[in-house]
């Protein structure tokens, strides 16, 4: 069961779905002064590439975007 709801953590590196699909990654300046090993930041820009694709394939919990 998926249920109805969603949550989040506001945390470095954001990304943004608007009500058209528009895709926007916040705060990548914030990210960036981390002191994140390689394997980190890898592994954020992996997460992102993860949702963009859950987002275009429009599966759960963006099938209503």
């Amino acid at each position: 069961d998926q249920g109805a709801e969603v949550r989040q953590t506001d945390l470095a590196l954001d990304l943004w779905v608007g009500s058209d699909r528009r895709i926007q990654l916040l705060d990548e300046e914030e990210f960036a002064a981390l002191a994140l090993s390689e394997d980190e930041v890898a592994a954020a820009r992996a997460a992102v590439a993860e949702l963009r694709d859950l987002v275009a394939a429009q599966v759960w919990p963006f099938e209503c975007v």
